[in-house]
This record gives C-alpha cells, structure tokens and sequence, in this order.
C-alpha cells in the first residue's frame, strides 16, 4: 500500500496535491481525479508526504492510497452527498427501531411480573385458583408481595451502598 509506513497512523488528511479535503467526500472526489501510478503530495496535519498511488484492488482503474476509513464503503456504494445523508437517516432509524424494540420488551417482561396490580399477578391468581388446592389460596398473595419486596430491594439497596 502506498500509505503503509509514509503516512502518520492517526492524522487529518487536509490536502492532496493542493486540493483541499475538508471531509471524506471531498477526499474520494480528489482521489478520483488521479489515476493509478501517479504521483501526489499528502499533506497530514500540516507536515508534506510524497506518495505514487496505486491501483484499486476492487477496481484497476481507480487510484488507491491504501488508508482505510469505515464511511469511504458507503460512500462509495451510495453516490454523492445524498448517500451520506441517507445512511446516516437509517442509521438514525435502526437505532431508533432497536430501542423501541428494547423498551417494549422490558415493559413486557415487567408486566408479567407475578405482582397483583400487573397482568402477570392475575394470571399467576388464576392458576393458582385452577388448581383446586385449598392450601394455596394465599399463595397468590404471598408471591405477590415476596416478589415486590425483591424488585423494591434491587431498585433502593444500590442507592444505599
């Protein structure tokens, strides 16, 4: 790779050539400019860096300076600065979907609790007066309670310690 030991491992690419990259987007418009075999001067946090660029592994045609960035794959696929501005759009909606679906799972889980006021109480009344048992008839209570009792232990013991 061209980059391999000349560029500085962390750095800002400000200029190629006298073309200057303010953000990624400009940095593959320049990039696509040059050819493979070409020589250009990388300036990196205001210190001067000769490279000759190489060709694209994916595509021979193109040049290739052989840094890696995470967004020069999206924006490469989607075009231009719509494509940026639609992948971050639904990178905003997957995590916007991901903690809905988090937040409906735990009102769920805690609503099945076997606490009277929640559904999961009644539904444990309920088996337990299916039964048929008479000495489980306070069971629904005694469970009730208990498990209140433990959910308001976990919830104030944490503020005490």
């Amino acid at each position: 790779m061209p980059a391999d030991g000349i560029l500085p491992m962390n750095g800002t690419i400000t200029m190629i050539s006298g073309n200057e990259t303010h953000d990624f987007y400009n940095l593959s418009l320049v990039l696509n400019s040059f050819s493979p075999g070409d020589k250009i001067t990388v300036t990196v946090d205001d210190a001067n860096y000769d490279l000759i660029l190489a060709s694209n592994p994916d595509n021979s045609s193109l040049a290739f300076i052989g840094i890696s960035n995470l967004e020069q794959e999206t924006v490469n696929t989607i075009p231009g600065r719509m494509g940026a501005i639609i992948v971050s759009v639904l990178v905003y909606l997957v995590t916007l979907l991901n903690f809905i679906f988090g937040l409906n799972l735990g009102i769920g889980l805690f609503n099945l609790l076997p606490i009277k006021p929640l559904d999961g109480g009644f539904m444990f009344d309920e088996i337990v007066k299916t039964t048929g048992i008479s000495r489980l008839k306070n069971a629904a209570k005694f469970v009730s309670i208990s498990v209140l009792m433990l959910l308001m232990f976990n919830i104030l013991v944490p503020f005490f310690l």
